[in-house]
């Protein structure tokens, strides 16, 4: 794992527990560009 791809991880991380769904789908996406991700709460967040 890169430095780049740490500290997208790490960005990633400190979102999670204010609950910023799209955010942290946004940076965990970056550092594994051929994945789509489906992350818990991401519809109900999506939608309000």
């Amino acid at each position: 794992m890169t430095y780049k791809e740490t500290g997208l991880c790490n960005i990633a991380f400190c979102y999670s527990p204010i609950g910023n769904v799209l955010k942290v789908k946004k940076y965990y996406e970056q550092t594994m560009p051929n994945k789509k991700l489906k992350l818990y709460g991401e519809k109900r967040k999506a939608n309000t």
